[in-house]
């Protein structure tokens, strides 16, 4: 249905949209993480945006939080926040272990504190760059899409 399909970005899809960049591997990031914003807001989805991510983006682009924050206001998204606790730092610990045996690499503790707090809030899809990610999403029972794929 129309609006009700909640979404949840890595911090790796908010850094694209600001960040201009583009790969040989990836094609044109930040246009994709544009498109992806703007088909969201034609579709009334909703994004769910957890304090990790800000956490995440202020740490290694401390400039790009005024940006974040300006585009969120601005743009139409229909935003709810996500906030992490303790209880999911420890479960991202333990994920990440379990996730090391089961694939052979683990995804490291925040990016399963991502996962554990999109499958807390019913999201639907989790966004993100990195295609280990589908594999994980298949274990946890979210689909895991590309930007460009939305």
């Amino acid at each position: 249905m129309k609006g009700e399909r909640k979404l949840y970005t890595d911090t790796n899809v908010w850094i694209s949209l600001f960040k201009e960049e583009s790969s040989a591997k990836w094609g044109p990031v930040t246009y994709y993480a544009a498109r992806m914003f703007e088909k969201v807001v034609e579709s009334s989805d909703i994004i769910l945006l957890s304090d990790l991510v800000l956490l995440e983006m202020g740490k290694k682009y401390p400039y790009l939080l005024p940006m974040a924050r300006e585009f969120i206001g601005s743009s139409g998204l229909a935003v709810r926040r996500v906030k992490p606790d303790a209880p999911v730092f420890g479960r991202a610990a333990e994920l990440n272990r379990e996730l090391k045996a089961k694939l052979g690499r683990g995804i490291g503790v925040n990016d399963c504190a991502h996962f554990l707090l999109a499958k807390r809030s019913g999201a639907e899809l989790f966004v993100s760059e990195e295609n280990i990610h589908k594999e994980v999403g298949e274990i946890m029972g979210i689909m895991v899409i590309r930007p460009e794929e939305y």
